[in-house]
């Protein structure tokens, strides 16, 4: 069984569970006003966007914890080694796997852009 969480901004799902996984789908820091926070800062943005996902992730009964693969999008690979540090606290020593690349297209002060496949709970998965 597949349910989607809906977003609130895009006509695409914010997330879908199925099987026993959320798929959630890219998280940045923009503000609903268009802006992003701590523009240009990959510290922080990274801060804001684990933020985002961790809550997104408790509401659909899931954590960090939980995450088993992260894809990561930078605006800037020189960036890496100051994403890196942040990641790697956040994480602690139960880290997913992870891709890492340097995209390009990203918005004026948007630094980063991470999706994440977590296990979650059968019954949340089943909707119930």
């Amino acid at each position: 069984m597949k349910r989607s969480i809906p977003s609130p901004d895009w006509g695409t799902p914010r997330a879908v569970i199925a099987n026993g996984f959320i798929f959630l789908s890219g998280t940045t820091s923009k503000h609903p006003d268009g802006y992003y926070l701590a523009a240009d800062d990959i510290v922080e943005q990274t801060n804001i966007v684990l933020d985002r996902i961790e809550a997104d992730l408790k509401a659909a009964g899931s954590s960090l914890d939980d995450v088993v693969k992260v894809t990561v999008f930078l605006r800037d690979i020189k960036q890496w080694k100051e994403f890196n540090e942040t990641y790697l606290k956040r994480f602690g020593k139960n880290r997913p796997a992870r891709t890492t690349i340097q995209a390009g297209g990203f918005e004026d002060g948007a630094c980063i852009e991470m999706d994440v496949i977590a296990i979650v709970a059968e019954s949340d998965s089943a909707g119930n």
